[in-house]
């Protein structure tokens, strides 16, 4: 049996509940948007309950404080084993009812370890790399394109670094945006079909990431395999020191 949830978080431990509660033990989890729409094998598709998802979270924390965060930040890898990694983690965990992460030497905890690393690995770089443009009064927005969907982990980061301004941050490969203003922040899906503006031009925040750039420099250590690993070239579209002006 396929099942199909909505591609949110707790349609993912809804559909886990699910799977466990049917005792499927030859399960697959997909998101609906991501099902190709045909398969030889049956589909069910799994309505979201907040209850089922918080007994799912429940049983994770009991075998590991550790887990529900891996679990998470690897759900939001942009790859299409996580729901199995996760499952079959799971299993693992729930049939020896105890923490499963330490057994990495098991392929689908080693998989749901993997994911979750390179999610945090590259929220922890875009950080750095974010480039917030001035677009008016406390207004500051910028563009990504991470691999992976990382917005939700950088909400805190940069509502607690400019809490007393709005910003907007989108996300274009997924179309979401980061809203943060003084009182809180929030992910938000843009629409699919609208286009979406362009950044405003010529800002002085871009001026002096450029100016800092060239301050920098060293001609005479100027190592640009080693820059770019710090700052891969997929990554410079929207780096202001790094665009064509």
């Amino acid at each position: 049996m396929i099942w199909l949830y909505d591609g949110s978080w707790e349609g993912l431990l809804t559909g886990i509940f699910q799977v466990f509660s049917h005792k499927d033990t030859e399960a697959e989890l997909c998101a609906g948007d991501r099902f190709p729409g045909a398969s030889l094998f049956a589909t069910q598709d799994v309505s979201t309950d907040s209850v089922k998802a918080m007994r799912v979270n429940r049983g994770m924390e009991r075998l590991s404080s550790e887990l529900p965060g891996v679990a998470y930040t690897a759900y939001l890898a942009d790859h299409s084993d996580k729901e199995r990694a996760l499952l079959e983690t799971l299993r693992i965990g729930f049939a020896a009812n105890r923490d499963p992460l330490p057994q990495k030497h098991l392929e689908p905890v080693h998989r749901l370890c993997r994911l979750s690393q390179q999610v945090c690995y590259e929220a922890h770089r875009f950080k750095g790399y974010v480039r917030l443009v001035h677009a008016g009064g406390d207004l500051y927005v910028a563009d990504i394109e991470p691999d992976h969907c990382i917005l939700p982990l950088l909400g805190g980061h940069f509502h607690s670094r400019f809490g007393d301004q709005r910003l907007f941050i989108r996300d274009l490969k997924r179309r979401l945006a980061l809203l943060s203003t003084p009182d809180e922040w929030l992910i938000q899906e843009l629409s699919p079909d609208d286009p979406l503006p362009a950044l405003p031009q010529g800002d002085a925040f871009e001026d002096m990431w450029r100016a800092y750039f060239v301050a920098i420099a060293n001609p005479a250590r100027k190592n640009l395999r080693l820059q770019q690993q710090f700052v891969p070239l997929k990554y410079r579209r929207h780096i202001a020191e790094f665009k064509q002006t």
